[in-house]
């Protein structure tokens, strides 16, 4: 027997397809489902496209590296770039372990060149070593990839902890130090 959940989706795909119409959730899967049918599309697209550039790898779902392969296949790893920083994923808890986007990139195109980019231009050197501290003891961090972020920038304000007994108090306090900042012209 089906969920109410369950049978809603059918009832709601089946229109979809009689309408002829699709959401945004059908648009990766009806892409990579293009480029694994359509040979004449997928080489034109990678014809079009002479570099592939992934920002944000760390978030990237088992459907989105497809879809990544199916563009990328048969370019050697100087066309294929992928960036990011595993230890700022934030669709870990979708997509899994971050680290294992990256070491999945490597191996299935093993002429990849790791370039870690450490040096922090943005964040002050409050930030970036409250930061470095917490990823040194995040137990999914592995060793090798141990957190080196440094800055030339200044120290900023001190770091508050704060912590909320529901989601409701942490967005009141949210607007209230918003609209203290406003008011201190910060």
């Amino acid at each position: 027997a089906q969920s109410a959940e369950e049978e809603l989706k059918m009832l709601y795909d089946r229109q979809k397809k009689k309408d002829v119409k699709v959401d945004f959730d059908d648009l990766l899967p009806l892409a990579l489902t293009l480029l694994r049918r359509d040979v004449s599309v997928k080489s034109r697209l990678q014809n079009r496209f002479r570099y592939v550039l992934v920002d944000e790898y760390q978030d990237v779902s088992a459907l989105q590296f497809d879809l990544i392969g199916a563009l990328a296949h048969g370019c050697d790893s100087p066309r294929l770039t992928a960036c990011g920083d595993p230890d700022q994923s934030i669709y870990s808890f979708l997509n899994g372990n971050a680290y294992n986007n990256f070491e999945h990139f490597m191996s299935k195109w093993p002429m990849t060149r790791l370039i870690k980019l450490s040096k922090n231009f943005r964040s002050s050197s409050t930030v970036v070593k409250a930061a470095a501290a917490l990823i040194a003891v995040n137990p999914d961090t592995p060793t090798s990839t141990a957190a080196h972020c440094w800055t030339d920038n200044k120290e900023g304000a001190k770091l508050s902890i704060c912590s909320f007994a529901n989601d409701d108090r942490e967005v009141n306090w949210v607007c209230d130090e918003v609209q203290r900042c406003r008011r201190e012209g910060v």
